[in-house]
């Protein structure tokens, strides 16, 4: 159970932001109707819904399948990009259908992270335009937030870092 809560709390930003972002796809998915559960505005009731389980679902993930931490946060962006996507056009076909919506959700951080990558690649060399550098530079700082991977090694396997 120890390993369990250590787990949780150094992963504690990356499940919040996942938690989050659901949150917000939940938000923006059910905004267009109208009615209320347990007092809530039903969008809000399914942001909140959205963000219990996939919170839950994400510190699963990460404990499972430490590997995988990156692709949660690919998760969460490509969540609220598909909900976005989905209001805007007013298709809700996509969302309606939960396993092509889920399949496209993680094709979706699959492509964002292999292109994630490139671009990263791409804006460390010295002939990177400015403004690619310019884009880059916030979201790498705000994965390195996110991920906290040396205090996660440390935490995890304090025999193979020396500690």
């Amino acid at each position: 159970m120890q390993k369990i809560l250590t787990h949780c709390y150094l992963e504690r930003r990356r499940i919040a932001f996942a938690s989050f972002m659901a949150s917000l796809a939940g938000f923006v998915l059910y905004s267009h109707l109208v009615g209320t559960v347990f007092g809530l505005p039903f969008p809000v009731f399914a942001g909140l819904l959205y963000m219990v389980v996939v919170g839950f679902a994400a510190a699963l993930t990460t404990f499972i399948f430490p590997k995988l931490r990156r692709l949660v946060d690919g998760i969460a962006f490509a969540r609220v990009s598909l909900a976005i996507s989905v209001v805007a056009t007013q298709n809700y076909q996509l969302v309606k259908a939960p396993l092509a919506s889920a399949i496209t959700v993680v094709l979706g951080a699959i492509f964002l992270l292999a292109i994630g990558r490139r671009i990263g690649r791409l804006a460390q060399k010295e002939s990177a335009p400015q403004l690619l550098v310019a884009f880059v530079a916030p979201i790498g700082a705000l994965l390195h937030w996110l991920d906290n991977s040396d205090g996660y090694a440390e935490a995890v396997n304090p025999e193979t870092t020396g500690a």
